[in-house]
């Protein structure tokens, strides 16, 4: 048979055959596919695919017929293993092997397919939906944007405050519709994400599997930045505290805030705020009693330094919602 007639055939048994170019059509004549030209490695494992005997029948000069449905399963999803950088007897064969071992997964085609939950139902699940519609035409916050720089440790360290080598952004946007799914999208933009993209590529290659030099720096490299990340992430939206064993900020100010304007007496904030205990000894409650001070009195020495000192920590930028531009951003 001629190499058009084959290209013909193949494009009148085969769904969704205008998908497929004319070098990978050649290959193919009906449900038989021709593997003779692919390497001695791939051959090896389309072999692999005959231990499904009622699916895959081995004939002469490394020619597979599929069938029972399987042939079907096959050519659909072909389109998928279309890598330039592959021979097409090698593409067949790749492809046979990896579509066999599914289709053994999925009790040869028998079991269904996993459905994954709709909008409707996540949107259902949302039980504080009308807290957040609330918030949003409230206080018009749906996420902020910082700048860091990522260090040649792979770490994240403080910004700046001009362009330099490593420095990228953070972003946290917050889905403003209550009449969606909640959604919350976490952006990277710069240095920690190529360095995430190209480790992404090594775990996810186009090519033969080939490991390329550095694979296990990257790999270390990659973790490094990721657990950086989370850490100022969380460091960020204030669930860890960036000095262990100093007070919060907000505790210091609604100490100052408890004694200086509602003027409430120092015992009762300490049972406010630490919960002292009614039977509590003198010494006990000096203790309480000093730590409210100090905090009180470390806030207002913080006011004072945002006046005399240049703050290069960090740009922090609050997205606005502002309808009907949700992308709007204010900088701090």
């Amino acid at each position: 048979m001629t190499r058009k007639k084959r290209i013909a055939n193949a494009s009148s048994a085969t769904p969704k055959a205008k998908e497929l170019p004319p070098s990978v059509l050649s290959l193919i004549n009906g449900s038989i596919i021709d593997i003779s030209e692919a390497s001695d490695f791939y051959k090896k494992k389309a072999e692999v695919a005959t231990l499904l005997p009622d699916f895959v029948e081995k004939g002469s000069e490394f020619r597979y017929k599929l069938k029972n449905q399987f042939d079907r399963f096959y050519f659909v999803n072909l389109r998928l293993f279309l890598f330039p950088a592959m021979k097409p007897a090698d593409i067949l064969a790749d492809a046979l092997f990896r579509l066999g071992r599914q289709w053994a997964k999925t009790d040869f085609g028998r079991l269904p397919f996993a459905v994954t939950p709709t909008d409707e139902f996540l949107l259902n699940q949302w039980e504080s939906a009308g807290q957040w519609d609330s918030y949003v035409h409230k206080d018009s916050c749906i996420g902020e944007v910082w700048w860091h720089n990522l260090g040649d440790d792979g770490k994240v360290h403080p910004w700046g405050g001009g362009s330099m080598t490593g420095d990228f952004e953070l972003r946290i946007d917050c889905g403003w519709e209550t009449t969606k799914p909640p959604t919350v999208l976490i952006r990277i933009k710069g240095k920690p994400a190529e360095m995430i993209m190209k480790w992404w590529m090594a775990v996810n290659p186009n090519n033969p599997p080939e490991q390329a030099p550095g694979h296990e720096d990257l790999r270390e490299r990659a973790a490094t930045i990721l657990d950086s990340l989370v850490g100022t992430l969380k460091m960020n939206l204030k669930l860890v505290r960036p000095e262990k064993g100093r007070p919060r900020v907000d505790f210091g100010e609604k100490a100052a805030y408890l004694l200086d304007h509602e003027k409430k007496h120092v015992a009762i904030i300490a049972k406010e705020l630490y919960r002292m205990p009614a039977n509590a000894g003198s010494s006990e409650r000096r203790q309480y009693f000093d730590r409210i001070k100090k905090a009180a009195k470390n806030y207002y020495k913080l006011l004072r330094s945002d006046y005399t000192s240049l703050t290069k920590i960090r740009l922090r930028q609050r997205i606005l919602w502002v309808p009907p531009n949700p992308n709007a951003v204010k900088s701090e």
